[in-house]
């Protein structure tokens, strides 16, 4: 015995949290339902996850009929005797964490009641424990117990289920926070990831949600080295000093005479990454010459080819040989071929002094 518990119950508990607890956000529900049958023998169960309007949603069954739970859903659940918010209030499930039916009112009178004879006993369930999982103050999720007339659960089942509402408690809002980080990040990388601007997310401690790979190629740039996400914020922060939280808008030069505008802005009404005030860094290079714009007419006495043409742009933006042939769909030889041609015609011998005599034209 361990505190009055069996080795075997010990084991079967250590067991249980072992399993629960390796899975993500996405099968986080199944998997405890699926654990609370393998080490436990609960049979028919269901998981819900509550919304911040208290209700229960995103339902995930085990061993119940999906066509029943569509019925509770659209009107069972204003029958059902241990929904929160409509027949028991929040304080009660939070002060017993395990209801069983008899917390609540007679066998006598739920066999009278409509969501036993409609809803229960047609599939053939008749106890239930309920347990409720709160995070705080917060009730995230609940958990329904069942079993047939004649197979009641016992005092142990109580104590066992509510031993074990702590730790799902804890890891629900843990799987619930990773999954809205997840969608948060699936966000930003449907809005961002082909936006010509470099963007990164942080938080004050300068954690990185998100960054597009434009951030990363704009850094290097700048700082002529390659950078991570995390060092390529170090790096603007330390320049900008601790005034950065107020909100940032500052213009640098790289070293190729390319410049570069960075903003700092906070990122207001963001409900993610576990209610941590969040940051938008942006870093935007000058306006690009364009095969259309006046810049290009300035270069034409070059007589560079349109091949060539294309190349100069990408050249002022910092891109690598290999970086143009993948944008051009060419070979990093042939680029260097065009590259070489581009310094002959210009009268340069690099893409720094390349990089200054366009700017120099582009500014005339």
């Amino acid at each position: 015995m361990k505190d009055g518990i069996t080795k075997k119950e010990y084991a079967r508990t250590i067991d249980f949290f072992e399993y629960i607890s390796k899975s993500d956000g996405s099968n986080f529900q199944k998997n405890v339902l699926l654990a609370m049958a393998e080490f436990f023998h609960y049979e028919h169960a269901t998981f819900f996850i509550t919304d911040e309007r208290g209700e229960f949603t995103d339902p995930v069954l085990l061993n119940i009929d999906q066509s029943f739970m569509h019925a509770y859903l659209a009107y069972y659940h204003n029958t059902d005797i241990f929904y929160p918010n409509k027949n028991i209030g929040l304080d009660y499930f939070q002060k017993k964490a395990v209801l069983t039916i008899t917390d609540i009112m007679s066998y006598k009178q739920f066999e009278e009641t409509e969501f036993y004879n409609d809803f229960l006993k047609k599939q053939n369930l008749y106890h239930e424990l309920a347990l409720a999982l709160f995070h705080g103050d917060k009730m995230v999720g609940g958990i329904g117990l069942f079993k047939p007339k004649g197979e009641n659960f016992a005092l142990q089942d109580i104590q066992r289920v509510k031993a074990l509402s702590k730790c799902i408690s804890a890891l629900l809002h843990k799987n619930m926070e990773l999954k809205r980080e997840l969608q948060h990040k699936e966000l930003y990388e449907v809005s961002f990831s082909n936006s010509p601007v470099g963007m990164i997310i942080f938080n004050k401690e300068l954690e990185i949600f998100y960054a597009n790979s434009r951030s990363l190629l704009f850094g290097q740039n700048i700082f002529n080295k390659k950078v991570t996400e995390s060092e390529l914020v170090n790096l603007i922060i330390k320049q900008i000093g601790s005034h950065w939280i107020n909100g940032v808008n500052k213009t640098c030069l790289s070293p190729a005479l390319k410049e570069y505008t960075i903003r700092i802005l906070t990122l207001t009404g963001n409900q993610g990454y576990q209610q941590k005030p969040t940051f938008l860094l942006t870093i935007s290079p000058e306006t690009e010459m364009s095969l259309d714009s006046p810049e290009h007419k300035n270069v034409e006495e070059y007589r560079l080819t349109n091949r060539e043409l294309e190349i100069v742009p990408l050249v002022l933006r910092g891109m690598t040989n290999q970086e143009i042939a993948g944008e051009l769909y060419i070979t990093p030889v042939t680029v260097k071929a065009h590259l070489q041609r581009i310094f002959k015609k210009m009268g340069v011998s690099n893409r720094t002094s390349l990089s200054h005599k366009l700017n120099l034209i582009k500014n005339k």
